[in-house]
């Protein structure tokens, strides 16, 4: 008898599953032009319907160059496998009350390139807390790349319970609330980002403590948001540049943020915005930063504002702490670990140039903090304030005031800080001392 050949039953089974793997590729990967579903973007004709019958039928949706006239906000649910490619086009909301395209509960989604904003540049805040450029909510693997956003009532690219995210080489602009904005999400990564005239933080990710509503970030695994990397970012005229609350494994590193009301970068735990929250801020690195012009009066979206801020995270460039109840940092009770501030460049601050309360664990070297303290508040002096910290690490800082008339009090005041403190390079100070540790 002829033995049978082990390998034979697979073969076949190979042989038997290709087509099926081969068709499946080719759905997978369907290309569409939104033209041939009857778009014409021409600027006047409405290709709604012709957005959502190709964003339904195909994989890779091209969008030809062209200007496309949508109303309302595109929104697609429990579809996943999209990618949108726009490069050139122009995709106009003529809604004033609508952000323009969703994507909720799904997977794999991308969109590259494009001009998406409104018909008419928006005068003010949004009503409608949804009215933003791009919303995704519950989506594993996204990509926005090379994109322009320009105009919204809300929030550029607004990420709810968003895993695995990569917010790549965008121009954001003129955006009432936050430019990217992510809550309960993780794995993420903003790089190579330009945002300007954005009315509230130019970038974020939050984490507010409240289980109940962390369910989708939780059976990713994740029990905290985060595990961000924000890099090569460049902010310019915003309320604040780039903040967090309640975050862990956040590395913030390169980015260039300028022209702020508040900070430039804060990282924080909030006692007052969800009361009874969990999440503490935990291992958050910032690093090779350049910050300027900081904490001072701004014009944005031809609006005037000014600090109402310092006490909270208006007080300085970089702020690390906690807002009390009170939305203060007068009687904060919750602390931060694990925080590393090294290697920035801190310059022209309007205010302070760092604030950090209340760390477990905390690592300032190697940074300095050029002619700070432009507008002289009462707030403001010690260029470096640091206290209620353990596990201290803070060396070779320069804090330097080279203007004809000095406008620092002291380098640093330091207050209840157990660790290794040394090696601080103090010119320019109007106090008999350089600085104070109490």
């Amino acid at each position: 008898m002829k033995k049978k050949n082990p390998n034979t039953s697979s073969l076949t089974r190979l042989v038997l599953l290709f087509p099926l793997i081969f068709l499946q590729s080719i759905a997978y990967s369907k290309s569409v032009n939104i033209k041939d579903f009857g778009a014409i973007g021409n600027g006047t004709h409405d290709d709604t319907r012709a957005f959502v019958r190709a964003i339904n039928t195909g994989n890779i949706i091209y969008i030809p160059k062209g200007v496309y006239k949508i109303i309302g906000q595109v929104k697609f649910s429990g579809i996943s496998n999209k990618t949108i490619i726009a490069q050139n086009a122009i995709i106009k909301n003529f809604s004033d009350t609508k952000g323009l395209l969703a994507f909720i509960n799904g997977q794999n989604i991308s969109i590259n390139g494009g001009t998406w904003g409104r018909n008419k540049m928006p005068v003010e805040e949004s009503k409608n807390a949804e009215d933003h450029v791009f919303t995704f909510v519950n989506i594993k693997n996204l990509k926005v790349q090379s994109v322009t956003i320009k105009g919204s009532g809300q929030m550029g690219i607004s990420m709810i319970a968003v895993t695995n995210a990569a917010i790549k080489n965008n121009h954001i602009s003129d955006c009432f609330r936050d430019g990217i904005y992510a809550h309960y999400s993780a794995k993420l990564i903003y790089s190579g980002n330009h945002l300007e005239n954005i009315k509230d933080d130019a970038m974020s990710i939050h984490d507010y403590g409240i289980n109940e509503q962390k369910t989708v970030l939780q059976n990713q695994g994740y029990a905290q948001a985060g595990h961000a990397t924000i890099t090569g970012n460049t902010v310019k005229n915003a309320y604040q540049g780039f903040s967090s609350i309640g975050c862990a494994d956040v590395v913030i590193s390169y980015n260039k943020i300028t022209n702020t009301v508040n900070s430039g970068i804060a990282v924080f735990n909030s006692e007052k915005l969800f009361p009874g929250g969990t999440a503490r801020v935990n291992k958050v690195s910032i690093l090779y930063n350049q910050l300027s012009y900081n904490g001072g009066k701004q014009t944005i979206l031809k609006k005037t504002f000014i600090n109402n801020g310092q006490l909270t995270s208006g007080r300085s460039a970089i702020f690390v702490g906690v807002n009390d109840k009170d939305d203060l940092i007068n009687n904060p009770d919750t602390r931060l670990r694990n925080i590393k501030i090294e290697n920035n460049i801190i310059h022209s601050s309007y205010v302070n140039g760092c604030y950090v309360a209340q760390v477990d664990g905390l690592s300032l070297i190697n940074n300095s903090f050029t002619n700070c303290d432009i507008d002289r508040s009462n707030y403001s002096g010690r260029i470096v304030e640091v206290s209620n910290c353990t596990q201290t690490t803070i060396r070779r800082n320069k804090i330097i005031d080279n203007r004809k008339t000095v406008l620092h009090d002291a380098g640093y005041d330091i207050i209840n800080v157990k660790g290794n403190i040394s090696g601080w390079t103090v010119r320019g100070h109007i106090d008999k001392v350089e600085g104070y540790i109490r």
